[in-house]
C-alpha cells in the first residue's frame, strides 16, 4: 500500500502542504474550520506525520532570507536588530530559519538573492526596506517569488508589504512642534535613495505648507543612519540656530544632540523609531514609537500568508505614536 503523503492530505483537505504541516505541529495560526478539516482528512486516509522528514515531503526549503540594504554595521542601529528578533520570533512558529543578507548596492543585492532563489536554497524574502527603482523588488516581482518589504513600495501592485505611514507620523510631529510655537525647522533625514526619508519629508512639507509656513530646500539635511555620521556633520545644522530639529531617526538624533551638548548648545531635537538608544538617553528626546515588533511579525504573517496560497491580504499599515517626553 502506497504511503499517505502529507500532499496527500493537503489535497484532501483543499489546503497547501504548510498549513497541514502547521496544524500537525500545533503551530501557527489556523483558523478552527480549517483545522477541523484537516484533521478530518488525516483520520480518513490514516495519514502519519513524520515529522523528521516533514520539509522534504512538502518540498520547502524551510529558509526565508531577510535583506538589510546596507553594511553589518547597520545592526548598531537598534530598529534593524529589534525588528529582525521579532521577525525571528515569528518564523519561530512557522519553524523556518533566517539567511540574513547585507548588500549596500542595489544591483549587487538583486544578483544575491537570484542566485539564491535559481539555487533554490530559500522559500521566500523579506527585506528590512525599500529603494526607489528597487531592482530586487522588481525581480522578485517579476519572477512571482512570494516576498514581502517593510516599507511603501513605489509599486504596491508588485509586491506585499507592511509599514508604517510615515508620511502621516512626520507631519503629526511637525504640528505639534508648531503648536508648540517653533516655527524655524529643518529637517535631517537618511540617505534620499529610500522611500522611508522621502515619505517623512513629504509630511514636514505637507505640515508646514498647512501650518502657512514656507518650505526651502536648505532646511533639509541628509546624513547616514549612524549616530558618528551625524556628530560629523552637525555643526552646519545647529550654527543655523532652528526652532527645532526634526530627525528620522533617533541616532541621527541623538549624534546631533552629542554634538551641541559638546558646544555646549541648547536644541530641541526630535527622533523617530522610539529605540532604545532613544530611550537610553539622559535627555530622553522625543520620538515616534512605529512599533518594530507589529512590523516583523506582519512581514512574516504576509509572506506565510502568500505562500500558503492567501492572495487576498497584501499589505498592512502599523499606526505610530508621537511621544512628546
Amino acid at each position: 500500500m502506497k504511503k499517505v503523503t502529507i500532499k496527500d492530505v493537503a489535497k484532501h483537505a483543499g489546503v497547501s502542504p504548510s498549513t497541514v504541516s502547521r496544524v500537525v505541529s500545533k503551530k501557527g495560526k489556523i483558523g478552527a474550520k480549517t483545522t477541523d478539516r484537516v484533521y478530518e482528512s488525516i483520520r480518513l486516509l490514516g495519514y502519519v506525520p513524520n515529522y523528521n522528514a516533514r520539509s522534504l515531503v512538502n518540498n520547502s526549503i524551510d529558509t526565508i532570507a531577510v535583506v538589510v540594504d546596507r553594511s553589518p554595521k547597520s545592526l548598531d542601529n537598534a530598529y534593524f536588530s529589534d525588528v529582525l528578533k521579532s521577525i525571528a520570533t515569528e518564523l519561530s512558529i512557522y519553524e523556518k530559519e533566517i539567511l540574513l543578507i547585507f548588500s549596500e548596492m542595489n544591483v549587487d543585492e538583486r544578483d544575491k538573492i537570484k542566485n539564491l532563489v535559481e539555487a533554490n536554497r530559500i522559500d521566500g524574502v523579506i527585506k528590512l526596506s525599500v529603494m526607489k527603482d528597487d531592482l530586487t523588488v522588481d525581480y522578485l516581482s517579476e519572477n512571482q517569488i512570494p516576498a514581502v518589504v517593510i516599507g511603501n513600495p513605489e509599486n504596491k501592485g508588485k509586491i506585499l508589504w507592511v509599514d508604517n505611514d510615515n508620511e502621516h507620523a512626520m507631519y503629526e510631529v511637525v504640528t505639534n512642534l508648531i503648536d508648540d510655537g517653533k516655527t524655524n525647522l529643518c529637517f535631517v533625514g537618511g540617505s534620499p535613495k529610500f522611500i522611508v526619508t522621502r515619505d517623512r519629508l513629504s509630511g514636514f512639507k505637507k505640515a508646514l505648507a498647512k501650518n502657512g509656513l514656507d518650505f526651502n530646500e536648505s532646511q533639509v539635511y541628509h546624513v547616514d543612519f549612524s549616530e558618528e555620521d551625524a556628530y560629523r556633520n552637525a555643526d552646519k545644522i545647529i550654527n543655523e540656530n532652528y526652532d527645532a530639529i526634526v530627525c528620522t531617526d533617533d541616532l541621527i538624533a541623538l549624534g546631533i544632540l552629542r554634538r551641541a551638548t559638546d558646544k555646549d548648545k541648547k536644541i530641541y531635537i526630535t527622533g523617530f523609531n522610539n529605540s532604545r538608544e532613544a530611550n537610553r538617553s539622559s535627555s530622553s528626546i522625543p520620538t515616534v514609537d512605529i512599533r518594530t515588533d507589529k512590523l516583523g511579525k506582519w512581514a512574516v504573517r504576509l509572506l506565510m500568508g502568500r505562500i500558503d496560497g492567501d492572495v487576498t491580504v497584501t499589505n498592512k499599515i502599523v499606526k505610530t505614536k508621537f511621544i512628546k517626553k
